[in-house]
């Protein structure tokens, strides 16, 4: 099966709280809010730029969220994003 991306699938932000914690509620808010109005599909994590922030259990979680509040209704796509320091390269 070839995947052929097509319709309107936005990057979503992830919502925090004061605390500077993901807010999980408002996330699966978003996520219902997105698909009623009619997306095709969602991108958690994606060209907003806050991948980097979140340690890999925190960006796990989230999109472990999104995809069990989607619960088929649309798909959920991942980008494979990594932040490195420079005195890595």
């Amino acid at each position: 099966m070839t995947f052929v991306p097509k319709g309107i699938i936005p990057p979503i932000i992830t919502p925090l709280t004061d605390e500077g914690e993901v807010n999980y509620p408002v996330l699966r808010q978003m996520v219902n809010h997105l698909i009623d109005n009619g997306v095709h599909g969602l991108f958690p994590l994606g060209t907003t730029g806050e991948f980097y922030a979140f340690d890999d259990d925190t960006y796990r979680k989230i999109l472990e969220t999104v995809v069990d509040e989607t619960a088929g209704r649309v798909m959920v796509e991942q980008a494979i994003l990594q932040q490195e320091e420079l005195s890595d390269w």
